[in-house]
């Protein structure tokens, strides 16, 4: 099988055996937008206005919190090593576990957006926009902050 499926696949079970991993973010990305009316206003056209700002934001968040653990857990025992030393394309290898963890995470957040604009009193032409920037953003995002956290904490 190739190696870069295998990457893929194992880290879709580490994250599986570990449900912690893709809720944690999820419900803190629930509970942001919704603690926002409680801290700005609860009428539906201040909400409406500022909603897809909101959802962006705790989206970015969410995904940030999550971003440490996808390469600590690798980096503790060693895969991080293994990875480079290997005759295999290191982006590559790096790419496969970006891609599982944006399944992960991004497609979940992305998919509770809607429900999260409608909540915002979000009109349904502006939901349909929010899904599909988010669904460019995230993962454009979460390549470069994976970048920048492994080469800028200590991996």
């Amino acid at each position: 099988m190739n190696i870069y499926l295998q990457t893929f696949k194992r880290d879709l079970r580490v994250a599986i055996r570990n449900p912690s991993s893709v809720l944690n973010p999820l419900l803190f990305f629930v509970i942001s937008v919704s603690l926002f009316p409680l801290a700005i206003s609860p009428e539906a056209s201040t909400l409406s206005q500022i909603a897809a700002g909101i959802i962006w934001v705790a989206s970015m968040l969410a995904v940030l919190l999550s971003l440490n653990a996808l390469f600590h857990h690798d980096f503790e025992n060693g895969v991080l090593e293994q990875m480079v030393i290997s005759h295999h394309s290191l982006p590559l290898l790096i790419l496969c576990k970006i891609a599982a963890h944006w399944i992960l995470t991004g497609i979940p957040i992305i998919l509770l957006s809607p429900l999260l604009g409608l909540f915002l009193f979000l009109d349904g032409e502006s939901v349909k926009v929010l899904m599909l920037t988010l669904l460019l953003g995230h993962a454009k995002l979460e390549s470069h902050w994976c970048y920048w956290c492994l080469t800028h904490c200590g991996y």
